[in-house]
């Protein structure tokens, strides 16, 4: 087990991050005020 995941470790890390990154940028992305004329109210 070990072994897996010494050689194999970078493709369980790598979509952690970008799944993380993802988040992190669609919150800064909707959360700032410049969105807000565009953001319609139901």
């Amino acid at each position: 087990m070990i072994r897996f995941l010494k050689d194999n470790w970078l493709w369980i890390v790598a979509p952690i991050v970008l799944l993380l990154v993802a988040i992190f940028v669609l919150i800064k992305s909707t959360s700032g005020d410049d969105v807000q004329p565009f953001v319609y109210t139901l």
